[in-house]
């Protein structure tokens, strides 16, 4: 129920809509992969703030399921220093595609 979000209760249903949510979560970052992928480079270019994004998410959302979904512990979130490098690895793979 509402009640237990709200108290922030790490409950079993909890758990199953987390990991239902994340492996969706994982479904549209495949999608939106294979969609930059079919676009023309000039498209692909434009996108790249959009594609660092999406590296960065997707790593934060590995670290939620590494957590076993525990998002009411402690923030679940990526170091700066791990950031720059998903932007560095975004930016050099497309500007060598």
């Amino acid at each position: 129920p509402v009640q237990h979000l709200l108290q922030k209760q790490q409950t079993l249903q909890f758990h199953a809509l987390m990991k239902f949510q994340c492996a969706r979560a994982h479904e549209y970052y495949d999608k939106a992969r294979a969609i930059l992928d079919s676009l023309p480079r000039a498209d692909q270019k434009a996108l790249l703030p959009a594609e660092i994004m999406r590296g960065v998410y997707e790593r934060i959302l590995l670290r939620i399921e590494q957590a076993d979904y525990r998002v009411f512990d402690s923030r679940i979130s990526l170091p700066a220093s791990s950031r720059l490098a998903v932007a560095a690895g975004v930016w050099l793979r497309n500007l060598l595609a």
